[in-house]
């Protein structure tokens, strides 16, 4: 009795202290899991500091002191944030306290409860180490130690002291010269003295390597690091060496072979739903003539038809260009183009390292799947349309592979979180199953303000930005953009196996999940506070990298087990990542441009540099919605994507005869031949071809579409006479003439001939 009357006066001292004119604070304390720590940030709302303040972390009484730390506060400003580990505290209530370290004053109290961390938390689900190689890649292989050369699948890399010296991919040279690092010291310009690059570690998934560069006053350092899909990744150091220099500019060049530098993507300026992308600023097409330049961005893919390099890179950290508005350039020539870094461009002294880091992919990433024509792909609502949908049974329509939305009623949650959802999601998987279908959730980096987590993991776990992403759930709630690069990775990872494991699912289709986007929520890692005292974004390419791979690490478990071939469709809109989207057996694009007002068109090289997917190694898909009455039709976005070997799932009741052509044709072991290569094509002006060749030769499909606003008649010709056609989709007979198919070419339309060629001459 003695004892609790006291607790309670010692509590009321405190309560009392912090009552009495004690200057006013604010104060926040968070559980962090993924840090597994306590974060508490305190801010100074009075005009006189108090000359020292200490944080205490108290059991619930306050009687027992478990953690402490000193504070510095400026007027309006907050702490540095302070981080309590939280290992050997037990779930329960605790006291955190502000004090006076000159008075001892109690100046705030606040509470906290400490509970269990939840099973997920720091799960081993979809875990893999550098000896993993999934399939379809290929171990890597070590060519060369002396002058470090690594072959993966399709590509060969040669490193030096700068980064990169060689890139080869799809047979072809996509470097000039070396990457080259230049640097100007105190007015004169520099010369590096490289050292050998040695190998630190040789796994069949990765290799991991270190090289160093002296010059004048300075030093460079890079670990760097090759993985079995092409994914590099350079942690370069800058350093003094001896006394601190004054470097008055930094630039890194990555120089590629013009004729392999025709076209690009990159990261868009201003988030795609957010007027950041319009037919007149999109962000991909040709190289411009007259060069490009940027303000920094995350990523930007160089190439053509045919292959291309990805250079990546964070955040900019340690970026002082000279103006701020060509942080990047890209400057063409007639052999060479050249991607400009400009880090430093205004005097810095170098009085402490400083670090940048780079990825970098070069594509095709992986091979096409020979079977890509065979998936038969398309999107429904909910599970029920399998049975009863408005625009006839997908059975009959050839459907094989269908994705559904609806089947958890908190948006973006990994796992059914009602009996009614589960009772569905098992018919609708029963369903699929009897028809021949494979079944594949919705799935995004969403956090329903509804669920159970949402409490305890908000603050932690959501993008802290402008133009972070939120939009109403499904029950009156609404759902928040969360970042990968937080624990809530783990809770996302942990639902899908748990839900394709228990449901006998068939894969995923994952919205956005192979996107990036800036943060600058430190509590989960994001963010970097600048020279300028403030806290700029990151962008979260590598934790997102991390995440797909464990989700595909998940899917091949699954596939491992039950023989069953997994499916994992990618959705990004103009933001093609490859380190992450390679890990996706197709991609779906061009939702973006939905919006757009009609009559809208894809320049070709825009869709050629995005949208086609042979320069990167995936197979393509693309939206419409022209239902909606803008954007492009769906008939529009058939002709233009099955030109580039494209097709537009969703509208599932186009891609119908598409799909029966593809049948009947046999599309397994054709060789795509696009009308931007010659073939021997010839047709009237505005309409393109493209064609799908049997091994002998004597036997096409060919895609014709005319891309121009009138309609037109006219012919088709190949390099040797066509002895018949039929229509593709209707199975009539085509007026063949002269060896010479003769048709009308209606405006934006796709035509399909399946056609007997003489080649005889061959």
């Amino acid at each position: 009795m003695l004892r609790t009357v006291l607790l309670s006066i010692v509590l009321f001292a405190f309560q009392a202290s912090a009552c009495l004119g004690a200057p006013g604070f604010d104060l926040n304390v968070t559980r962090l899991y993924g840090k597994s720590c306590i974060r508490l940030d305190a801010k100074f709302l009075g005009e006189n500091i108090p000359p020292g303040v200490s944080a205490q972390l108290r059991n619930s009484s306050g009687t027992v002191t478990l953690r402490k730390s000193k504070l510095t506060f400026s007027p309006g400003k907050q702490s540095l944030p302070v981080n309590w580990s939280i290992k050997g505290l037990l779930p329960g209530k605790y006291m955190v306290l502000l004090l006076d370290s000159t008075s001892g004053e109690t100046l705030k109290i606040i509470y906290i409860d400490i509970s269990a961390a939840p099973k997920w938390v720091g799960t081993r689900v979809g875990s893999f180490d550098d000896n993993w190689v999934p399939k379809p890649w290929t171990p890597l292989e070590l060519i060369s130690t002396k002058q470090l050369q690594v072959k993966c699948w399709g590509r060969k890399y040669t490193f030096g002291p700068s980064g990169i010296d060689s890139i080869q991919a799809s047979g072809a040279e996509l470097l000039a010269s070396p990457m080259l690092w230049s640097a100007t010291i105190s007015g004169q310009s520099i010369n590096w003295k490289p050292e050998l690059v040695n190998v630190l570690k040789k796994a069949g998934g990765a290799i991991e390597f270190a090289s160093t560069q002296s010059a004048e006053g300075a030093r460079l350092k890079c670990s760097g690091r090759i993985e079995f899909d092409g994914f590099v990744k350079l942690d370069f150091q800058i350093e003094s060496v001896k006394t601190p220099v004054t470097i008055d500019n930094l630039t890194v060049e990555i120089p590629f072979i013009s004729k392999h530098a025709t076209l690009m993507h990159y990261y868009p300026k201003v988030p795609v739903w957010y007027g950041g992308v319009s037919m007149k600023g999109i962000n991909c097409g040709s190289v411009p003539a007259g060069g490009w330049k940027s303000v920094f961005i995350p990523h930007v893919w160089i190439g053509d038809e045919d292959r291309g390099l990805q250079w990546l890179c964070e955040s900019d950290e340690n970026w002082n260009p000279a103006d701020p508005d060509k942080s990047l350039e890209l400057l063409p020539e007639v052999n060479t183009t050249t991607l400009r870094l400009n880090l430093i461009g205004k005097p810095v002294l170098l009085n402490k390292p400083r670090n940048y880091t780079f990825g970098f992919e070069a594509s095709p990433v992986k091979p096409m799947p020979a079977d890509k024509h065979e998936w038969h792909y398309a999107g429904v609502g909910r599970s029920s349309e399998l049975t009863a949908n408005p625009n006839g049974d997908l059975q009959s329509m050839t459907a094989r592979t269908v994705s559904i939305f609806n089947w958890t009623r908190l948006w973006g949650n990994p796992r059914p979180t009602v009996q009614e959802d589960i009772k569905a999601l098992q018919l609708g998987v029963k369903t699929a199953h009897q028809k021949g279908m494979k079944l594949l959730p919705f799935q995004a980096f969403l956090l329903s303000d509804a669920s159970t987590e949402f409490p305890e993991f908000n603050k932690e776990c959501r993008i802290n930005d402008e133009h972070a992403y939120s939009c109403p759930g499904y029950i009156g709630d609404t759902v928040y953009a969360v970042c990968q690069n937080s624990i809530w990775a783990d809770y996302l990872v942990d639902g899908i196996a748990d839900s394709i494991n228990k449901y006998d699912l068939d894969g995923l289709y994952a919205d956005s999940i192979t996107c990036i986007g800036p943060c600058t929520n430190q509590m989960h890692g994001c963010g970097y506070i600048g020279e300028d005292g403030q806290v700029h974004p990151t962008i979260e390419i590598f934790a997102t990298r991390n995440v797909v791979k464990r989700i595909y690490r998940v899917l091949e478990e699954r596939e491992q087990k039950t023989g069953k071939k997994m499916m994992f469709i990618g959705h990004t809109s103009a933001n093609i990542m490859l380190p992450a989207l390679g890990f996706c057996s197709a991609y779906l694009d061009a939702e973006h441009l939905t919006p757009l007002p009609r009559p809208m068109r894809i320049p070709l090289d825009v869709f050629r540099a995005e949208f086609m997917g042979h320069n990167f190694g995936i197979p393509a898909m693309d939206l419409s919605y022209g239902w909606l009455g803008t954007g492009t039709t769906a008939d529009e976005m058939i002709a233009i994507s099955l030109l580039h070997d494209a097709e537009v799932p969703w509208n599932y009741d186009f891609m119908a005869p598409i799909w029966k052509a593809w049948d009947k044709f046999g599309m397994t072991n054709t060789q795509f031949l696009p009308y931007w290569k010659d073939w021997g094509w010839k047709a009237p002006d505005g309409v393109k071809v493209s064609a799908y060749s049997k091994p002998d030769g004597k036997k096409m499909l060919i895609v014709a579409a005319n891309l121009s606003e009138l309609a037109v008649e006219g012919s088709i010709s190949l390099d040797q006479p066509i002895i018949s056609a039929t229509d593709a989709f209707t199975g009539k007979a085509v007026t063949v003439e002269n060896g010479k198919i003769v048709d009308k070419f209606p405006i934006w339309l796709a035509r399909m001939y399946e056609v007997y060629i003489s080649n005889s001459g061959k």
